[in-house]
């Protein structure tokens, strides 16, 4: 159009804009009488006799519907003539000519063929060859298009259900796999874009066709089309297939992920790559580089130091989960994972440790890194329902100051396989030495007593007792409150609420008792500190953020130093104004989540959801902190057996008479109490004969413990609690005859020890 033609349309459109209101109404009754009509100037009312009828709209799908035949106009269109006039039977016609149709603007005639392939009643096999053939964007916008009436979107979702159920079937899978080696060239296109549109579902079937050695070389072509169509989708089981063994399948996988352009393959290949072959192929393909020593040593310390320093090497999910696939060597076909970030860096950083261990494995930090990674690695596999594969010969090999090293950064790293396989293997050596610093401060081993997983403290404990030092040494001092922490377990799984509205905490404690939490209630931070030390059995901590004595953020950097609570997720629960702080004081920590103060049990318990997730996947379960308890108590047992006083155990006997589980198995915690031969001990021991809620055979032995204590120790009760005694038995005429011989025999054992002298 030229600019004058523009602009007298414009002028015109003007002038139209310009002309008053009832111009436009004349207007329109001339062309309403032109038309025959009549001016029609106002509404004429019915007469009272005369019932007005309204014809219901009819659409495509209703049992009367009529399509409407083509107008003159339309047919005058050749475009129109050309869709009209091709001979329309099956499904497939109908939905070419409904889909034309609408794009030629001719909805009327577009409703009419889509109620002739709504007749057509088609099954879902015929819905699955319509997506087929016309592709998901050609149905789904039939469900857009309001000329097609109401029918057409339930329509478009039965045809959906029908590719998805057709998706999930064997038989469709092995059809389109069938496919791959047809004489019929579409035939093969089509089942590669079929196993392609397959989506997760296909990679495992097309990498076991590649494996095999029945395949033809055009079916080996179309599975590499189609995983190279995945994309994606196919990176991370091709990523696993790398560590299948099979070197055909691994060739297969190196150029598959070259021609995805999987960055995440090239330092998997860093190593193999040096040795050519489709590795190398690869390898120059993903990074521009031709496989050398630099090179690879470069690639593997940059992607190690990047993950380690806290970077995902596959972002996670919804549900904070990465998809992680490993190859297992029994199904011999890939496996999906569910993991953390942090397990998913280990298993992919293990193998690039390995590799850079053959290039660099004369740097201790090198080695250990592999040797720890693989393990850890090993550990997830076994947590998974796999082989671990490892076990402690890997570690006996190395020296000393090797294997302090790799336990020094495995609790660094909070790798609790790794922590616990090289304490093991120190135990076994028995050496004093590895006890002994230059420095004076603890060994890797005595530090493990402080680390925040009860694991790993346990471990350390048994290796201490193993080694038996005669004499102190840095770090000694930290045996005794390790022992004393863990047989606090009593097996629960306990949420500590602190709030300077007890009310309030108690709410939030007794909220979550539908998650199983035994809740604990405190009013101020330090008992809060304290407390949560103590307790063994702690898996959550609830802190107001009005809590005081001392402050919120004083009361979490404390919960976090001590070892108990190192580790334990925290919530921190705030009103409005309090929120920016708290998300603040959240940042500084791992495992603090902010949240505002809830007002329901529902939103209380998604509050605790959220935190418990920060749990460590290694964290020890209630009946697993019951055997550490009973570890912690044996520890102790053999290091007063063998009179090892610079523990001062005996110091502490107060607390471990009040961590004793009576239901124990044998009288080992007993005897424990029995080799303390304190006032506390033996008093512990007596209360426990006496009480009546516990089972006979339990009371009996803590007699016998208190029999011995008594006789190694000499009578530590008072004269007050003599007299408590015989009182107690004089009041039991009316009990068992069960419960006076326990109660006589401990006054046999008070009688014989009256004369004795207590051993200094």
């Amino acid at each position: 159009m030229s600019k004058q033609r523009l602009s007298e349309n414009q002028h015109a459109a003007s002038r139209w804009r310009q002309r008053p209101r009832w111009y436009s109404g004349w207007v329109l009754a001339l062309a309403l009488c032109a038309l025959g009509a009549g001016p029609v100037l106002a509404q004429d009312t019915p007469a009272d006799d005369e019932t007005p009828v309204v014809q219901e709209p009819k659409f495509p799908g209703d049992a009367d519907y009529e399509p409407v035949a083509p107008s003159p106009t339309a047919l005058a269109d050749p475009a129109v003539r050309a869709v009209l006039n091709k001979p329309r039977t099956t499904a497939a016609d109908h939905l070419r000519a409904t889909n034309l149709l609408l794009q030629l603007g001719e909805g009327e005639l577009a409703a009419g063929e889509f109620h002739r392939l709504l007749a057509t009643n088609p099954d879902d096999a015929t819905k699955v060859a319509l997506v087929q053939q016309f592709g998901p964007a050609v149905v789904q916008s039939l469900a857009r298009a309001g000329e097609l009436g109401p029918a057409a979107r339930p329509f478009v979702n039965s045809v959906f259900e029908a590719v998805a159920a057709d998706a999930a079937s064997d038989d469709r899978m092995q059809s389109l796999l069938g496919n791959l080696d047809s004489d019929n060239g579409v035939a093969r296109g089509n089942a590669i874009a079929g196993l392609a549109g397959l989506g997760e579902r296909a990679v495992v079937p097309l990498i076991q066709l590649l494996a095999g050695d029945e395949a033809s070389d055009e079916e080996r072509q179309g599975a590499r089309a189609a995983l190279v169509r995945l994309g994606p989708i196919a990176t991370r089981p091709l990523l696993a297939t790398l560590d299948s063994g099979n070197d055909r399948l691994v060739a297969e996988a190196s150029e598959l992920l070259a021609a995805i352009g999987a960055g995440e393959a090239a330092p998997l290949l860093a190593v193999p790559a040096m040795s050519g072959g489709s590795a190398g192929r690869a390898y120059k393909s993903l990074t521009g580089q031709e496989p050398s020593v630099e090179s690879a040593t470069g690639l593997l310390e940059r992607t190690l130091d990047r993950l380690e320093g806290g970077a995902p090497v596959f972002m996670p999910g919804a549900d904070d989960m990465v998809t992680y696939w490993v190859w297992h060597g029994k199904q011999n076909e890939p496996v999906p994972l569910a993991l953390t970030v942090a397990e998913a860096n280990t298993m992919y950083m293990a193998p690039l440790a390995s590799q850079l261990a053959e290039l660099r494995g004369g740097i201790p930090s090198v080695k250990t890194k592999s040797l720890r990674l693989k393990i850890e690695s090993a550990a997830i596999r076994g947590r998974q329902g796999h082989e671990a594969g490892y076990t402690k010969e890997v570690l006996e090999d190395l020296p000393a100051d090797w294997l302090d090293r790799l336990l020094r950064d495995a609790m660094e790293e909070n790798q609790v396989a790794a922590a616990t396989l090289a304490l093991q293997v120190i135990a076994e050596r028995r050496n004093p030495a590895v006890l002994i610093t230059t420095d004076g401060l603890p060994s890797p081993t005595a530090r493990a007593l402080e680390h925040p997983h009860p694991t790993i403290r346990t471990a350390a404990l048994e290796t201490i007792a193993a080694i038996d030092p005669t004499k102190p040494f840095p770090g000694a001092s930290k045996v005794c409150p390790a022992i004393v922490q863990l047989a606090a377990a009593s097996g629960d799984q306990v949420v500590l609420a602190a709030s300077p509205q007890i009310d309030a905490a108690t709410t939030w404690a007794g909220g979550l008792g539908a998650m199983n939490l035994v809740g604990e209630v405190v009013g101020i931070g330090q008992e809060a500190v304290e407390r949560a030390g103590e307790n063994a059995d702690i898996e959550l901590i609830l802190i107001d953020m009005s809590i005081a004595k001392p402050a919120v953020r004083e009361t979490v950097f404390r919960l976090r130093r001590q070892p108990a609570t190192g580790l334990v997720p925290i919530a921190l629960l705030a009103r409005e104004w309090q929120l920016h702080t708290a998300r603040t004081i959240a940042s500084e920590h791992d495992a603090v989540v902010a949240s505002p103060r809830p007002h329901s049990d529902e939103v209380l318990t998604e509050v605790a959801e959220s935190a418990l997730a920060h749990l460590p996947s290694t964290w020890p379960t209630d009946e697993q902190r019951l055997t550490q308890a009973d570890t912690a108590m044996q520890v102790a047992s053999k290091l007063l057996d063998n009179k090892r006083d610079f523990y001062r155990l005996r110091a502490a006997s107060d607390l471990l008479a009040q961590h004793v589980r009576p239901a124990a198995e044998g009288e080992a915690n007993w005897k424990v109490l029995a080799k303390m031969g304190t006032h506390e001990s033996q008093v512990a021991l007596a209360a426990y004969a006496n009480a009546p809620a516990l089972s006979i055979e339990s009371r009996r032995a803590a007699a016998s413990a208190f029999a011995d204590s008594v006789q190694q120790f000499g009578l530590r009760l008072t004269a007050d609690e003599i007299v408590r005694q015989y009182d107690l038995y004089n009041a039991s005429a009316t009990s068992s005859k069960e419960t006076q011989q326990v109660l006589g025999s401990l006054l046999d054992a008070i009688e014989a020890g009256r004369g004795s002298q207590p051993e200094e």
